[in-house]
């Protein structure tokens, strides 16, 4: 992930989150991991995390021009809500004792300065917040799952020729 005195902007939400749980949970790399991604669980009884997506719901959708200095440009936007969720599990005790360490650290001014640089929102109160556990082979694994709610924004620009530019041909009856 990324260093924590230089942010850095990612092209997923999912990245951004899991860089913020990364930093400010102090988590060696391969502690934290994006859902249905290729990886393996560690076998220790140390904490471990997985960051997903449940749903996505399209809000707004726009198309802007702009006459600039190379030319004219178009700019798509599409705003999302989205639903992230966050699985933090050990064998051991931790992920007990350490899972709301997880909202602390979606609620610091790192993860601000993340949302700002990344377009992103990430609410400040978890909409779930359940004691998944479960056997897993021969010991039961701790595991908790936090949904937040997150806002972003994905955007393209793309040059295109002004209207009087296109070649056009008018058919009609003659």
């Amino acid at each position: 992930m990324a260093n924590k005195n230089f942010p850095t902007k990612y092209t997923e939400p999912l990245k951004v989150i899991a860089d913020i749980l990364q930093t400010k949970l102090g988590l060696k790399a391969g502690r934290v991991m994006l859902y249905n991604q290729k990886y393996n669980i560690p076998k220790d009884d140390k904490i471990f995390i997985m960051v997903g997506e449940e749903d996505n719901d399209v809000y707004a959708a726009s198309t802007n021009t702009m006459d600039t200095s190379s030319g004219y440009e178009e700019r798509n936007d599409v705003l999302v809500r989205a639903t992230a969720v966050i699985d933090v599990l050990s064998a051991g005790p931790e992920a007990r004792e350490r899972k709301h360490e997880v909202i602390m650290a979606l609620n610091s001014i790192y993860s601000q300065q993340m949302q700002e640089l990344n377009s992103l929102r990430i609410a400040n109160l978890p909409v779930g917040f359940v004691n998944t556990s479960d056997l897993e082979a021969s010991q039961m694994l701790n595991r908790f799952t936090i949904k937040f709610n997150i806002l972003y924004r994905k955007s393209n620009k793309n040059s295109v020729d002004y209207y009087d530019k296109f070649k056009t041909e008018v058919v009609g009856n003659k």
